[in-house]
Parts: C-alpha cells; sequence; structure tokens
C-alpha cells in the first residue's frame, strides 16, 4: 500500500520506531500492558476462620471486584496518556527531520490509531475502522428503525396499546354476556319454578275438593 504522496505507511513507521524518543515511548506503553497482564485480579485479605453461614464471603468478593475495577482505571488512563505522548512525539520528530509530508499523513490518525499504526501496521488500523463502520451502520439502521416505530405511533397509534386495549373490551363484552345469561337462566328456572308450583297447587285444590265430594251427605240417611 502506498499513500498519495507516494510513501508506504511501513516506511513511516519504520522511521518513527527509530526516533529514540519514540521507541523509548513504545518500549514503555509495552510495560504498562503487561504490568496489566501480570496484575493480580483479587486482593490478598487475611485468611480468618469463618463459621458456616457467615455472609463474610460475599463482602470479600465485592472488595476484589472494586480492587480490581480501580486497578483496570488506573492502567487505562495510563495507556490514553501514553497514547497522547507517542502521538505528540511522532509528529515532532518527523517535522524536526523535514519530513512535514509523513506527519501531515499520519495526522488522518487520533492518538489511538496512531499507537495501533505503530503496534500493529496500517492494515490493523483500516481494519479496526471497518469494524466501526460496521458499528456505525447498525447504529444507525436501528435509530432509523426507532425513528420509524415513533413516526408510526404518532400516525396510527401505539398498536400494543390499542390491542390490549381492544382486548380489555373483548373481556368485559364476554364478562357482560355471561351475566346475561346467567340472569336469563336465573329467570326462566324462576318461571318454571312457579310454573310447577301454581301446578301443585292447583292439583292440591283439586285434592281436596274430591275428597270433600267423597263425605257422606246427611240426606243419605234419609234414603
Amino acid at each position: 500500500m502506498t499513500s498519495e504522496n507516494g510513501f508506504k505507511p511501513e516506511h513511516v513507521r519504520e522511521i518513527a520506531l527509530n526516533f529514540p524518543e519514540v521507541k523509548r515511548l513504545m518500549i514503555e506503553r509495552a510495560q504498562i500492558k503487561q504490568d496489566a497482564k501480570n496484575s493480580p485480579t483479587h486482593t490478598k485479605l487475611t485468611p480468618h476462620p469463618k463459621p458456616k453461614g457467615d455472609i463474610h464471603h460475599s463482602k470479600i468478593h465485592k472488595e476484589k471486584d472494586n480492587a480490581k475495577t480501580a486497578r483496570r482505571r488506573q492502567f487505562d488512563d495510563k495507556l490514553e496518556e501514553s497514547s497522547k505522548e507517542i502521538e505528540t512525539a511522532f509528529h515532532d520528530n518527523f517535522e524536526k527531520a523535514d519530513l512535514k509530508q509523513m506527519s501531515q499523513w499520519a495526522k488522518e490518525m487520533d492518538s489511538e490509531e496512531l499507537v495501533t499504526f505503530m503496534e500493529e501496521g496500517y492494515d490493523k488500523v483500516l481494519e479496526n475502522r471497518g469494524e466501526k463502520t460496521k458499528d456505525q451502520i447498525q447504529d444507525i439502521t436501528l435509530e432509523d428503525l426507532k425513528m420509524d416505530e415513533d413516526k408510526s405511533k404518532e400516525i396510527f397509534g401505539d398498536l400494543e396499546i390499542e390491542q390490549e386495549i381492544d382486548s380489555l373490551e373483548e373481556k368485559e363484552i364476554h364478562h357482560n354476556q355471561d351475566i346475561e345469561q346467567s340472569i336469563q337462566m336465573d329467570e326462566e328456572e324462576s318461571a318454571k319454578l312457579f310454573d310447577r308450583q301454581t301446578t301443585i297447587d292447583d292439583f292440591k285444590d283439586n285434592v281436596k275438593d274430591l275428597e270433600t265430594d267423597k263425605k257422606p251427605s246427611p240426606a243419605d240417611d234419609f234414603e
């Protein structure tokens, strides 16, 4: 790969690594990374007898996590400071060497990209940019979908809410229908009961009449 100015990124990187100040800062950065890898992942606490069911164990883990987070933040701060120092030394040394064109070309990269360029080469920079572009496109697509969803709700309303409302209305309709059916059934049963009672009453009256007719009449004695 060759830049528009006719020099290769690999050549620029090789020159930069030969500047004593840049080389020293790169070595220091590598040491910071190594220290981060070798750093213990937990704090060493004094052993103590722990009875069964003691909740002190969870407290120890919380202290370890807090210490680990603090160390990680400390290393991140050191790496960020290192990136800025390398960026400054890089451009200062190229300008002092009267290689401003190379310095100007490298200014298209921020401090993090410049360090990636120095550590892994320009292809890695382009690879990372490609990944960032994919992520940005995905974020834009998701944002567009969110905007379309919001716009749709403005025009048509919230379909999920409407669906829930319809569901509640249907439940109310079914509930009312069940009540009406129950009332109707109660009325029908009541009517049948009254009909049965009337029939029984009529039957009792008829029986009384029959019993009365069967009693001997006083006139029968004179026959």
